[in-house]
């Protein structure tokens, strides 16, 4: 099948439960990103977040069961109508920031935002945290690199969530003056 749902594993015993208000899936050649967006876009449905592989349903005790039924048809019609992509296997590492000042006087002290390209060999003075994970790359104090940079750029073209990026573009970060 094109589709696969997690349900856990009940030998893992990595795994103490499972949260049954959460979905996580996977349709075989459509990455996780690009299911949040369609899903969002062409059947007003909107996840919780998505990375390369897979897209997070959250659901709620308000949910109903014509809400389940919308998001099974909508799956359903991705997983037969979407053109298949071949998805590589990407092992990500994070590049490691340099620390140049303490986090609070970045933080607090005096700012600007200017373009991310722009940024390179300045100080951030707000967090940027990919989501998912949700584990900041930079935070205030560190110096953004090129290496930040195009790591930046390489979760933005494959469709992760960069919270700290500002701008219609999400291209605009925050940096000490």
């Amino acid at each position: 099948p094109r589709v696969e749902v997690f349900i856990g594993d009940k030998d893992d015993e990595t795994i103490f439960d499972k949260d049954n208000t959460k979905i996580l899936i996977n349709i075989d050649g459509i990455r996780g990103s690009t299911v949040k967006k369609k899903l969002r876009t062409e059947y007003n449905i909107r996840l919780e977040m998505a990375d390369f592989y897979y897209a997070l349903i959250l659901t709620s005790l308000m949910n109903n069961d014509e809400d389940f039924e919308k998001v099974i048809a909508a799956i359903e019609d991705l997983a037969k109508n979407a053109p298949y992509e071949e998805i590589n296997w990407v092992n990500v590492k994070m590049p490691v920031p340099k620390v140049i000042m303490r986090p609070s006087d970045a933080y607090y002290g005096k700012k600007e935002q200017i373009k991310l390209k722009d940024a390179i060999g300045r100080v951030s003075a707000a967090p940027i945290i990919p989501y998912p994970p949700g584990i900041p790359l930079i935070v205030p104090g560190e110096e953004i690199t090129h290496e930040i940079y195009e790591h930046c750029l390489f979760l933005m073209d494959n469709g992760i969530e960069i919270v700290g990026l500002m701008g219609y573009n999400k291209d605009n970060v925050v940096v000490v003056e």
